[in-house]
């Protein structure tokens, strides 16, 4: 999963039950609400026109690698997905929440020493 948010780029992998961020373990709670904010990511309607340059784009990559998800959003809530010629409004809040969530994201907590 990639979220760009104009100069910003964080990259995050799942690898076995962890995700993983520049080599470092990030909290699975922070990267659950970043998914479930993208999930939740519906148009409440389609418009013609309206998207001008994304504001943040979203790359999601699922079944082993086999499926590739692109999705850009304009600073107006109009969002484009790669290879499809429509326009979608999201929800007024969808942006803000996204943004939110993504900054959100952190590195998990060092384990204890074993003793």
């Amino acid at each position: 999963m990639e979220v760009k948010d104009g100069a910003k780029t964080a990259s995050y992998e799942k690898v076995g039950d962890k995700w993983m961020s520049g080599g470092k373990q990030m909290d699975s709670t922070s990267i659950q609400a970043l998914i479930d904010k993208l999930r939740d990511l519906a148009a409440t309607k389609f418009v013609d026109t309206g998207f001008t340059a994304p504001a943040v784009e979203l790359t999601v990559v699922s079944n082993d690698g086999k499926r590739t998800e692109r999705v850009q959003i304009g600073e107006n809530g109009i969002a484009k997905r790669e290879g499809d010629a429509s326009f979608y409004q999201l929800d007024s809040n969808a942006l803000k929440d996204i943004r939110s969530a993504a900054g959100d994201v952190k590195a998990a907590a060092p384990s204890a020493p074993k003793k």
